[in-house]
């Protein structure tokens, strides 16, 4: 049945923990099946250093679940490592990429998606891999495609769907998607300046402003919004824009801002 196989499909059903069986190994399998009398049996082989192995990185498949008993030590290491990360999975991976700026990000990821598709595909490395082919003109089928999505989720550290590779076709896609998994929730900058302006907002009523106050806190505030309409506040600027400096700001300097900048007095 499975002797089409060549050496590549060979290598990765062995990285599964299933081994070949000859015909003559199948064949008493299949006797010693039928006098179990059980409703449902399957004949295959087994290698329990690797599936303890798999058990170990995460990565084994629920079928084997209740064969083995995970292993610690450097076995657990060894595969992790083959996952694309350290001995502490996809918390390790979070915490190199949240240091990381975006480009810095995509290129590491990039790295983790090529190395694990250079394994599953039996590659000594990943230079064969081209970001822009498609899986299928890589030589993935159905086997292989969940085999990347169960290396990549125990490297990552999230449930990644079956349909991974079929939904995003080359590895740069499949980047792309990581990244929106993975990438650090963006800083809300000007929640602490809103919050500052309600909390002022519910003082002015247990005071007098005056009407030049208060006009010229609309005229600053008019030419603020008009500033960040046309996009002048640029992330690059060489002053910094003012989201960051927002960000930055001490609770006091908040205050300041909105006493001066405003021109509430």
């Amino acid at each position: 049945m499975t002797g089409h196989l060549d050496g590549t499909a060979l290598g990765r059903l062995s990285r599964t923990g299933v081994t070949a069986l000859t015909s003559k190994e199948g064949l008493a399998l299949f006797d010693a099946a039928l006098g179990l009398r059980q409703p449902l049996s399957a004949a295959m082989g087994l290698d329990p250093a690797v599936l303890a192995e798999r058990a170990a990185a995460g990565v084994l498949e629920p079928l084997f679940a209740a064969l083995v008993r995970p292993r610690a030590g450097a076995p657990a290491v060894r595969a992790a490592r083959a996952a694309g990360g350290s001995a502490g999975g996809g918390e390790a991976l979070a915490d190199r990429l949240a240091a990381l700026p975006a480009q810095g990000r995509r290129a590491l990821l990039a790295e983790v998606v090529c190395e694990n598709v250079a394994a599953v595909l039996g590659h000594a490395t990943a230079d064969s891999v081209g970001l822009e082919r498609p899986f299928k003109t890589l030589g993935f089928d159905s086997l292989s495609a969940v085999e990347l999505r169960n290396r990549l989720g125990a490297a990552t550290g999230r449930r990644l769907s079956p349909t991974l590779i079929f939904d995003h076709p080359t590895p740069a896609a499949l980047v792309g998607h990581l990244d929106e998994l993975l990438a650090p929730p963006q800083a809300d900058v000007f929640g602490r300046l809103l919050a500052e302006l309600d909390a002022l907002q519910g003082t002015l009523g247990e005071a007098a402003v005056s009407p030049a106050s208060a006009g010229k806190a609309a005229a600053r505030l008019q030419d603020f919004l008009l500033r960040l309409e046309e996009g002048q506040f640029d992330a690059a600027g060489s002053e910094g824009s003012a989201a960051e400096r927002i960000s930055a700001a001490s609770d006091d300097e908040i205050f300041d801002l909105i006493d001066n900048e405003l021109g509430i007095v």
